[in-house]
């Protein structure tokens, strides 16, 4: 997918936001939220970092689809994101797992962007999560979950492997609120590829050479929201902030030419049916 790039600063991405909102996501993702126990489609819009690392800002298109092929049962598209879970369960969710990872090529930043290109890929692995319902009403609930994905272009040949927690609730009818916390792992291989600095391409861009090591490179957090206009049509919205850690935010690419806090928001409108929808 291409994107229109636009430079933007911290204030500007929140007034995107804000002005989306008032008409809702490594690779990168929109926050956008779905619902669960129901077919849907939705379309989110929103903006990212240029690249993984950068302090510019880029607006893109994103889908959502779900569907249920049986009781839990269900493939499901968040954005660059598909799963599906295999398992009659009312609690667990297990399953196959695949990203589109976005690569790195024509970024606005002069330096990185003399750097050798990183092409798209697709990564692929399982997931495992579990939902568990807090009170009477089905929206409050909670999830912890994890999946690891190698990747299959053989673009950096490493694994990602992330751990994460939502925690939904209702404030009204209409109103749902929810917070959602992970962490990231990446490999050797993954965190050289997308942060290294090679003496070729230290000559080619002035960036001083760098070799980073594999570990925890990021953390998130991302506040959402869900507006249900009625039982078929639904409007969400969220801001995620991730920080780099490690070798991913010492990389040149990420200081001095970028930066190791990463917004992205969206705004998305998502369309139910066949059960009663509820925020995930």
């Amino acid at each position: 997918m291409k994107h229109t790039r636009l430079s933007v600063s911290f204030v500007g991405l929140l007034a995107a936001i804000a002005a989306l909102s008032c008409g809702e996501a490594q690779a990168q993702e929109f926050p956008v939220v779905t619902s669960v126990e129901t077919n849907y489609v939705g379309l989110g819009f929103g903006v990212m970092p240029d690249y993984v690392g950068s302090d510019e800002y880029t607006f893109g298109v994103l889908p959502a689809f779900r569907y249920e092929f049986g009781n839990h049962r269900n493939v499901e598209l968040v954005g660059n994101y598909l799963s599906a879970n295999l398992i009659d369960h009312d609690v667990i969710r297990f399953g196959p797992a695949f990203r589109y990872r976005f690569g790195r090529d024509d970024v606005d930043d002069s330096f990185v962007d003399d750097l050798p290109d990183i092409s798209d890929t697709v990564e692929g692995g399982l997931m495992l999560s579990g939902t568990w319902i807090l009170g009477n009403d089905p929206r409050e609930r909670f999830t912890i979950g994890t999946d690891t994905l190698w990747d299959l272009g053989k673009e950096h040949e490493g694994f990602v492997g992330t751990v994460y927690g939502r925690y939904w609730t209702p404030v009204s009818e209409a109103i749902g609120l929810g917070l959602m916390g992970n962490i990231q792992y990446g490999d050797d291989n993954y965190t050289e590829t997308y942060f290294n600095v090679t003496p070729a391409g230290s000559a080619a861009s002035g960036l001083p050479t760098f070799t980073a090591d594999g570990g925890l490179n990021s953390f998130s957090l991302t506040p959402m929201m869900a507006f249900h206009i009625n039982q078929n049509w639904h409007v969400s919205a969220g801001l995620r902030y991730v920080r780099l850690t490690g070798d991913s935010e010492d990389s040149p690419i990420v200081d001095p030419r970028g930066d190791a806090d990463q917004f992205i928001g969206g705004v998305g409108l998502i369309y139910t049916w066949g059960m009663k929808a509820h925020s995930q």
